[in-house]
């Protein structure tokens, strides 16, 4: 007889908003993202390993997303051939992403829950973040 456990998991996919895969989040102190305009069928999939979907009325342009968040590890980003990307990217609010979801339980001092985790980000179509808020190519008039 086996030990192994078997992990329920599911791929989806969204539009990543407010990247912190490299670097750590000011405000959490940890890697995270938030994978938004999650579809129906995601939503029901994500809800039933427990996973809180998340809206925000001041935030129409997420739709329904979850938060995932690294305390420790910046998260593995690759491409659609599953070529790493470069930390140095930049990636903007909009960029289309697949990956596969599990949840796990946590325990912090008096609180619990159950929280999203993913291995891989795969990056579908990516938007870079240019703070100037322009193409640097295109010409101004």
């Amino acid at each position: 007889m086996s030990n192994a456990k078997t992990v329920e998991s599911v791929m989806v996919q969204g539009d990543i908003y407010h990247a912190n895969f490299w670097k750590v989040n000011e405000l959490s102190n940890k890697y995270q993202f938030d994978l938004c305009n999650l579809s129906e069928a995601a939503c029901e999939a994500l809800s039933n390993l427990g996973i809180e979907i998340k809206t925000k009325d001041t935030k129409p342009e997420k739709g329904a997303f979850i938060t995932l968040k690294s305390a420790n590890f910046p998260f593995t980003v690759v491409d659609t051939d599953g070529v790493g990307v470069d930390p140095e990217t930049r990636v903007g609010n909009g960029t289309r992403a697949k990956m596969r979801i599990s949840a796990y339980n946590w325990k912090f001092k008096n609180k619990t829950g159950i929280s999203p985790q993913t291995n891989r980000v795969i990056i579908t179509s990516l938007i870079e973040y240019n703070p100037e808020g322009g193409d640097l190519d295109e010409e101004a008039v």
